[in-house]
């Protein structure tokens, strides 16, 4: 017999369910269980019949008071987890928002006399973001920040107790940070229980929570004096500025909820009462709505993001030990918690950890990585797993600190060493992942070593692509004391003042840079679409450009002067090949063999990444383009034999009893090979820009093949499956493809790179009657309209070749003309029905005369269809030659080729 134990009913504020939990889930008369999430239940008193006043919460998801609200208000829904009372539209508040500042009376310090560089208190005036800035949420764009459509970088400060100051102080502080050029101010939201902190030259007692130790909870003080409504006045200050502040002790939390009989520092990541705690007040800040602006947290764009937690450990500086169970996983675990629950509120706000960044050493060796001297075993052997935290679904941009100054031992000349080697590290992580990264802090605290070592450490931020930093820290004024350089509570020197001559020196030629990096980068975003539409920072995205097929085999130099020839003409887009398939696939430069892959006896593919001979030749190809303005469509494999094609694929299969040209979109091992060629390529980080492919915005599309058919078309090719063409193979072969690079890459527009043929005789062969049937009945394998209803294919191609699709007797100027018009619009009308984008990805013609007459009207029809561009085939790199009448190729000083370029160019480029 099993018996089951009675367990006596809860009393006020204790626990009574949630997951995992096996207490009685009764609480005791006058009170009832109130769900709070699926972690924590709480017996509350039964609700008063008094409502709520003023700015009160009235509702939401465990909410347990009285829903109604006192007279001249009104009880406003904010979401799921929060209604508020509100002034009624026909009564005046009794503290209406507003976003007017009281003049400020203190008089801002005066800097020393001084002949060395300094920067000037900004009036409480200058702004450094506009309005419509500060309006737009900073958002991520693959590894970039972006804002309103544009990218986004920040050299800026710490300044973490603005809570703290005086409101006479703030326009001081905020101007200071003006002048440095920060834009980003990050800085404390918490300060847990009555003595949070002892320090305050305020004179008043802050805190933002406390613990009812009658009812066990955790308490909130909202008052805008004492509690968490003095972050009020730093938001709307901010927001006058043009900063963004960007918030973040866990043994508070333990000591007054912790469950367990042994209390640890770890309990705050693993205690469900504890989590639960800590979630209530989350909930609590973001749903807080800003006395003066009227604006609720989680609704404020003047906040860039939410940190976590301030540099987390399995052992802090407070009262409780480390828990010997406590590691890393402990807490990645608690992290991909929180920000989860932090989404179910807030979607509108970037989610960091705060963390410095340490690894794990069994993803991270330290001696491999370049580091030298002495610094501690816990920054890769420690509490955090810097490439697991990385990964989580739910954290949207990367955050470390670099302090090898306090992480080496003291004096180590290893310093700056190591400091540029974890900068490098942690960006190349980032790049890795496809997520923005920013130095939460750094800093350095003896002033000499900063003025030498700051501009190096900073050029490596620069340098590695990444979205922001942030020094610790800056310094101001306090209240009517002049901002002193002091000890922190550690006795160390970090902080610097706006008027201290190292601040011209070395805090605003960064700040400078770094603001000024975005503008400056017009090429940093990716290319998205919208309906039929391409977009580009947040605007419609037309293109004008060409093919220029051999840039993996033109010299440097060759590269440069191709794109800066194309830029001049307005070019957006340069369509090249991703592909070298085999040794022997007759690629060469300086008289080196150029090869991406190859197989081995047995079959098995392996890949050549050499920047002389294998894929990193493209790493300076893509640098180019960036500098230049031009965007790339790269093309992963060639139906034709010309640099190897899929045929070489389908020869190394061993012991084949058959070999079929169709076999490349059929045989499970080749397309398996296929997807490590394309897994290698998009992981494949550029050795010139540590940008790994999958995440670099100067690459617009990847096209799976290029001008895929049934059948290989000449005497070297494998011969043709009849069934290909019956079959949907290429269809079902698209379809795979283009949903395996959705799995690697969701940063890129994918398209197939066909021809555009068709498959439906009935209703294209009275169309084109002149041309060879393949392009219409479906024989070829194509079938443009199934293509373009999958979907994971982003942007619909297609090619015009009309001089090539019909014996040559019935080919002259006006049938060719005539026909390529109505191939365009027959496409369009597609591209039309399944509201995606579509663009002419090659044509072409040899006879000058033709081009010069015929390429202005193409592309006058393409501009009128609201085609999103088209690429001519093609520009010729390097020791361009003159062509014959049989080459569709082209030299940039061609007869007219810079007039209809240009025209055609410049006329997609404005277009809006």
């Amino acid at each position: 017999m099993k018996f089951v134990r009675a367990l006596a009913c809860g009393k006020l504020y204790d626990q009574c369910g949630g997951a995992q939990f096996s207490g009685s889930t009764c609480c005791v008369e006058g009170t009832k269980c109130v769900y709070q999430n699926q972690w924590y239940s709480q017996c509350q008193s039964v609700p008063s019949t008094t409502c709520g006043n003023l700015w009160d919460k009235c509702g939401g998801i465990g909410f347990n008071g009285p829903a109604c609200c006192v007279a001249g208000a009104q009880c406003v829904y904010q979401d799921q987890y929060y209604s508020q009372c509100k002034p009624s539209s026909n009564t005046v508040a009794p503290v209406p928002p507003t976003a007017t500042i009281p003049p400020v009376t203190t008089t801002p310090p005066q800097p020393s006399p001084t002949s060395v560089p300094q920067v000037t208190t900004m009036s409480p005036t200058a702004t450094l973001l506009s309005n419509d800035q500060m309006n737009g949420f900073v958002k991520t764009n693959g590894a970039s920040l972006s804002l309103l459509g544009k990218p986004f970088y920040f050299g800026a400060t710490n300044f973490y107790k603005l809570f703290y100051s005086y409101e006479s102080d703030l326009p001081y502080i905020f101007s200071d940070a003006v002048a440095i050029k920060s834009s980003v101010v990050r800085t404390w939201c918490f300060c847990d229980g009555v003595n949070c902190d002892s320090t305050s030259y305020t004179n008043f007692s802050f805190h933002f929570t406390d613990y009812d130790s009658v009812n066990k909870r955790l308490t909130f003080n909202d008052d805008v004096n004492s509690g968490i409504g003095r972050l009020d006045r730093v938001l709307q200050y901010a927001k006058q500025y043009g900063n963004w502040g960007d918030f973040g002790g866990v043994d508070y939390y333990v000591e007054k909820f912790s469950t367990n009989q042994q209390k640890t520092h770890s309990d705050f990541y693993t205690n469900a009462a504890v989590i639960a705690q800590f979630k209530s007040y989350i909930s609590h800040i973001l749903n807080r709505v800003n006395t003066l602006t009227g604006i609720a947290y989680k609704d404020d764009p003047t906040i860039m993001a939410w940190e976590l937690g301030n540099e987390l450990r399995c052992v802090g500086s407070g009262q409780f030990p480390r828990d010997s169970n406590c590691n890393a996983a402990t807490i990645t675990k608690w992290v991909d918690d929180i920000s989860t629950f932090i989404k179910t509120i807030d979607t509108n706000h970037l989610v960091a950890i705060g963390d410095e960044g340490f690894f794990q050493y069994n993803n991270f060796n330290p001696n491999a990585n370049g580091y030298a001297g002495s610094p501690y075993s816990n920054l890769w052997n420690g509490d955090n797993d810097f490439v697991g935290n990385a990964r989580l679904k739910n954290i949207d941009i990367l955050t470390f600190h670099t302090y090898f100054n306090q992480w080496n031992t003291k004096g180590d000349p290893a310093f700056i060493q190591n400091t540029l080697q974890w900068i490098k590290d942690h960006a190349a992580v980032a790049q890795s992942v496809g997520k923005p990264i920013y130095v939460g802090e750094y800093g350095i605290d003896v002033a000499d070593q900063r003025r030498t070592d700051f501009p190096i450490l900073q050029k490596q931020i620069e340098d590695s692509n990444i979205s922001g930093s942030l020094m610790w820290l800056l310094l101001s004024h306090n209240g009517t004391l002049p901002c002193r350089e002091i000890p922190d509570e550690n006795g160390l020197n970090f902080g610097l003042c706006v008027s201290d001559p190292d601040t011209a020196n070395i805090l605003v030629p960064h700040g400078t840079r770094m603001f000024n990096k975005g503008a400056m980068d017009t090429n940093a975003n990716f290319v998205t679409r919208n309906g039929m539409q391409l977009m580009y920072n947040g605007k419609p995205f037309y293109f004008g450009g060409t093919n220029v097929y051999n840039l993996f085999i033109s010299s440097n130099s060759d590269i440069d002067t191709i794109f800066a020839n194309l830029a001049a003409l307005d070019a957006r887009v340069v369509r090249t090949w991703l592909f070298a398939d085999g040794k022997n696939n007759g690629a060469y430069f300086n008289g080196q063999q150029v090869w991406f892959l190859d197989f081995d006896s047995q079959g098995n593919i392996y890949f050549n990444d050499d920047t002389n001979t294998g894929l990193g030749r493209l790493d300076y190809a893509i640098q180019s383009a960036q500098k230049h303005g031009i965007k790339l469509i790269f093309t992963l494999a060639n139906n034709w034999n010309a640099f190897g094609g899929i045929d070489v694929y389908i020869n190394a299969l061993p012991n084949a009893s058959s070999r079929l040209h169709s076999m490349f979109f059929t045989n499970p091992q080749i397309k398996a090979q296929f997807k490590q060629y394309i897994s290698h390529v998009l992981n494949r980080v550029n050795t010139l820009t540590n940008i790994a492919y999958k995440n670099d915005p100067t690459i617009m599309a990847f096209e799976l093949l290029n001008e895929a058919r049934c059948t290989g078309g000449n005497e070297n090719t494998n011969p043709t499956d009849p069934n290909c063409g019956k079959n949907a193979v290429i269809t079902k072969w698209v379809d795979e493809m283009s949903t395996y690079i959705k799995t690697v890459d969701g940063n890129h527009l994918i398209a197939a790179g066909d021809e555009g043929f068709f498959n439906s005789y009935s209703k294209y062969s009275q169309t084109y009657p002149l041309a060879y049937s393949n392009i219409y009945d479906g024989s070829a394998g194509g079938d443009f309209e199934a293509t373009a209803r999958l979907e994971n294919v982003d942007i619909l191609g297609l090619h015009s070749y009309f001089n090539q699709w019909m014996d040559s007797s019935h080919f002259n100027q006006d049938v060719y003309l005539h026909y390529t018009q109505s191939w365009i619009a027959d496409h369009q009308a597609v591209a039309k029905a399944v509201n995606k984008p579509i663009y002419l990805g090659e044509y072409g013609i040899g006879n000058t005369a033709i081009r010069l007459n015929t390429y202005p009207i193409i592309q006058n029809s393409l501009d009128s269809l609201n085609y999103a561009g088209s690429a001519t085939w093609n520009m010729n790199a390097g020791n361009c030659q003159p062509q014959n009448e049989n080459d569709d190729s082209y030299c940039y000083n061609a007869d007219g080729i810079q007039t209809f370029m240009k025209n055609y160019d410049t006329k997609m480029k404005n277009k809006q």
